[in-house]
């Protein structure tokens, strides 16, 4: 009875010892388990801080941008013209260079800010907060953004001239002016900026002869018509009573020989000097060419534009 008293004692002692272990390592499993979502819970955590961090940069880059400018305009104006005209032409280059070049990171801010409008009516305040100080830039006139590692550059809105119907267009100087680089227009058609600068390098040849029709038309309204071919000593070979039918002539061109133009006026009522093949011999023949079709269906046509 004592020995069976004893086995009884032991087993109970066993079973204990072994619910014991089993506990334990439940316990040692609930602990890593709970390590486990704790660590997620702070990688999570991490990486929306992250982010939040990372959109509040942008922000208050935004923002420094604005008030930067603010200070700018506040600064003494003498101590803008201390600046060196090479200094602001270099300046002007790297902004250019920056832009252009197309690396790290950069935002049209014409593009961007309605997202700010949207995160309103859409009742995002997540949104709005980042996007908000980017709006209110935009309209104290700040037009890209362009961000390096630590480094935030902005450029303000360009001044945009235009001509009387609405095309961008300036005759004496650039029709865009902004802090990257002064552009060149004529009549909506941009053009190489010493066409307008320099006037005295724009010739009759280079006009009559540049590839983009647009441009060569611009080049040779900037040069005039009558000075052009005058300068070429053009030689009408034929000329339709239709001005949309137009006028062929020849040229001597420098370097390059005889060529034959026709020149005529489209529906637009701009005029036009086209490079045709020089066995060309009349005007409707050079103008059907240009439309790749029979003369004999040009000239049924009641209306060309």
């Amino acid at each position: 009875d004592a020995r069976v008293a004893r086995d009884a004692r032991d087993a109970r002692d066993a079973s204990v010892a072994r619910d014991a272990r089993d506990a334990r390592v439940a316990r040692v499993a609930s602990d890593a388990r709970d390590a486990s979502v704790a660590r997620d819970a702070r990688v999570a955590r991490d990486a929306r801080d992250a982010r939040d961090a990372s959109v509040a940069r942008v922000a208050r880059v935004a923002s420094d941008a604005r008030d930067a400018r603010d200070a700018s305009d506040a600064s003494d104006a003498s101590d803008a013209s201390d600046a060196s005209d090479a200094s602001v032409g270099a300046l002007q280059r790297f902004a250019a260079w920056v832009i252009q070049r197309g690396s790290y990171w950069w935002w049209d801010l014409p593009y961007i800010v309605p997202t700010y409008l949207g995160a309103l009516q859409l009742q995002k305040p997540e949104v709005v907060k980042w996007s908000q100080p980017l709006f209110e830039a935009f309209v104290s006139g700040v037009w890209l953004i362009y961000w390096t590692e630590d480094t935030l550059y902005w450029v303000a809105k360009p001044t945009v001239k235009k001509d009387a119907e609405g095309r961008i267009h300036c005759e004496t100087g650039p029709a865009l002016v902004s802090d990257v680089e002064p552009l060149y227009f004529w009549h909506g058609v941009y053009i190489p900026a010493e066409w307008i600068e320099d006037r005295s390098s724009l010739k009759a040849e280079t006009a009559l002869t540049w590839e983009n029709i647009e441009q060569r038309r611009a080049a040779c309204e900037i040069l005039g018509w009558p000075k052009i071919l005058a300068a070429l000593n053009a030689t009408t070979i034929d000329k339709d009573a239709d001005p949309e039918i137009g006028e062929l002539v020849e040229v001597d061109i420098p370097e390059i020989g005889r060529e034959r133009f026709l020149r005529v006026r489209c529906g637009t009522g701009r005029e036009f000097a086209l490079p045709v093949p020089p066995t060309t011999k009349t005007a409707l023949e050079a103008n059907a060419w240009g439309f790749d079709i029979p003369t004999n269906l040009l000239q049924t046509k009641e209306y060309r534009t």
